[in-house]
């Protein structure tokens, strides 16, 4: 056997060898990517999740008193006319029936009047409210939550599209999860997390692959946050989805023709 074929018949288990090699650390999600001490025992410490409220935030206020007049003024979205409603197909009722925050940030509601909550998390949203119904009522009870907890994923994702959860937080990972998780042609190093804070529009990279986004202030999904899913710049040959998938189509190729190379080689050296 000459040279050239020996040289060619080594190429081929380098290659395979590459193949098997491919693709691991830009696929698996939570990699180590560093000396991190807190690896050790697994344990990472979740940043703190609380939502702080915005102008535009749509709240369901519940507010029950002694008095049934009030509690009707307070309460007109009950389980019968959100049903109705839905099945009008008028949409979310609470975009209707809830109550929104100005743009300046500010709660305007019955008797009580108009309180100012933009920046505030839930729990200071809701005392605040019980210090001002005090002035009203002797006996009462308050409830607030966030009622249109939407968010939107977009791009290389299995089923994109708008979705709604009706949790106290939502991370990333479980977003992703309600839309079928990414597909195969995605970039899973680099989501782009789309979020508006006081009236602009900022843009976070997310990381699937490194565990350090365990410790990110951007593992939580917030009210009508955008996250778009990047494809990998090679798509596709012949409709496979990496270069994986592509080397395992061209290969067979590759070895059919170092087969005929080698067969001629060998055929030229017997004359």
């Amino acid at each position: 056997m000459n040279k050239l074929s020996k040289v060619l018949f080594l190429i081929v288990p380098i290659i395979f060898l590459m193949q098997s090699c491919i693709g691991n650390k830009d696929y698996i999600y939570l990699q180590n990517k560093g000396d991190k001490s807190n690896d050790t025992a697994n344990t990472f410490t979740i940043q703190a999740s609380d939502y702080h409220l915005k102008p535009g935030d749509i709240l369901h206020i519940k507010v029950v008193t002694e008095d049934e007049k009030m509690n009707s003024a307070f309460n007109p979205l009950t389980s019968g006319n959100m049903n109705m409603m839905q099945q009008q197909g008028a949409g979310t009722p609470f975009y209707i029936m809830g109550y929104s925050l100005d743009k300046n940030g500010i709660l305007d509601l019955p008797y009580i009047g108009k309180i100012e909550l933009k920046g505030k998390t839930i729990d200071e949203a809701k005392s605040l409210l019980e210090n001002e119904a005090k002035k009203y009522f002797k006996n009462f009870f308050i409830q607030i939550k966030i009622a249109e907890f939407r968010f939107s994923i977009l791009g290389a994702v299995n089923k994109p599209g708008q979705f709604y959860f009706m949790v106290n937080k939502l991370n990333i990972l479980e977003a992703l999860a309600m839309s079928g998780d990414v597909n195969e042609i995605a970039k899973r190093n680099k989501l782009t997390l789309i979020r508006e804070i006081d009236g602009k529009t900022h843009l976070y990279n997310i990381n699937l692959t490194d565990r350090d986004l365990l410790n990110s202030p951007y593992f939580y999904v917030h009210p009508n946050d955008i996250i778009y899913v990047q494809p990998v710049k090679s798509r596709s040959l012949g409709n496979l989805s990496n270069f994986q998938g592509t080397l395992s189509a061209v290969l067979p190729i590759f070895s059919t023709f170092l087969l005929v190379l080698n067969t001629y080689i060998i055929l030229q050296n017997i004359k």
